[in-house]
């Protein structure tokens, strides 16, 4: 049986990286091995200023209806049954976390992808600027709206935001990422090592 080999990695072709780092082969189950990345803080650095230029040439200019169009479309994807991707990790996920494939697919994708939908987002459509004219200074960038209920907003724009997701919540990183896209930030994110 030949086995299969699955990278563990996406980051911009261009910036050369597969050259430059050495990768662990962890082989499971049915003949697939992952290679997974091991980095160092040059690469690193590399894969945060490519994320930082993306930001700024594509991510900044776009408006928030045009993200939420964005999310809905690849949701789309990751709800059709037969996209390529979703069917490699119907495959992978199971042998890779030990979840049952019936959790993944019941889970991660009739309900977790299905909630990120544009009609389900949280906010989406949600917030009236009306509801928020009236704003205090609290000092140090921070805001407070008065309405019906109190919001703070730090009045900041990071440009990345990184998360390392924990092992035991398949798919939170999806709703982490959109978050972040609300804000015009850049993510980068580490799975647990064991996904």
């Amino acid at each position: 049986m030949e086995t299969r080999k699955i990278d563990c990695f996406f980051w911009d072709p261009k910036l050369g990286l597969e050259d430059q780092l050495s990768f662990e082969h962890q082989k499971i189950d049915d003949g697939i091995e992952l290679r997974k990345p091991i980095f160092d803080t040059n690469s690193l650095e590399k894969i945060i200023s490519s994320i930082k230029k993306a930001r700024q040439d594509y991510l900044i200019k776009m408006d928030i209806a045009s993200i939420v169009e964005v999310i809905d479309q690849v949701t789309d994807l990751w709800m059709n049954p037969n996209y390529e991707r979703r069917k490699l990790a119907m495959e992978l996920i199971p042998s890779v976390t030990g979840f049952s494939k019936e959790m993944i697919e019941s889970l991660s994708f009739d309900y977790m992808v299905a909630y990120l939908k544009k009609e389900n987002l949280p906010l989406a459509g949600i917030l009236d600027p009306d509801d928020f004219g009236e704003f205090n200074d609290l000092g140090d960038g921070l805001v407070k709206a008065f309405s019906e209920g109190k919001v703070e907003h730090k009045n900041y724009r990071p440009e990345v935001i990184g998360h390392i997701c924990a092992g035991n919540i398949l798919g939170i990183a999806a709703f982490e990422i959109i978050m972040d896209k609300f804000l015009d930030a850049a993510t980068w994110i580490k799975v647990p090592s064991e996904e």
